[in-house]
């Protein structure tokens, strides 16, 4: 028994081992710029962070839509991600779509109202909208 203990928790260092060098390598093909050597990497991980970072890599090399998509994706496995939210946001301004953008700073700024940055955003996504009344107390 003890002997089936100590192989089960080798093969279980092993594993993690092998999860972070996998993970390692994946973010260093996104570091040095090879976006879609990295998405198709981090596809195979599975996880919320690793669905961030092809969001962040789509985003990177212009495809807004499929990383629009790819933030979508995250945020109906977990509505809860704040950095997706985020993210989300910052690409929707970007890409003309500023009221979708105010609807998730709103939620982030409620969520959280001490972070100056979620209002700083809601301002620039209302001053897009041209309603300058409104986001003034947001840059404030």
């Amino acid at each position: 028994m003890r002997k089936r203990v100590v192989i089960l928790t080798v093969f279980s260092i092993v594993l993690g081992y092998g999860q972070s060098g996998t993970s390692s390598i994946t973010d260093s093909l996104y570091a040095t710029g090879n976006y879609t050597q990295a998405i198709n990497a981090y596809a195979g991980l599975g996880t919320t962070n690793a669905w961030i970072q092809i969001a962040r890599a789509y985003n990177t090399i212009g495809n807004y839509e499929k990383s629009v998509t790819q933030y979508r994706s995250v945020l109906a496995a977990d509505d809860k991600q704040q950095l997706a939210q985020f993210e989300l946001g910052k690409l929707l301004l970007k890409t003309n779509k500023a009221l979708e953008a105010q609807k998730l700073f709103e939620t982030l700024s409620l969520e959280n109202p001490s972070n100056p940055e979620y209002h700083y955003q809601l301002g620039e996504a209302l001053q897009e909208q041209n309603d300058l009344d409104k986001s003034i107390p947001h840059y404030k």
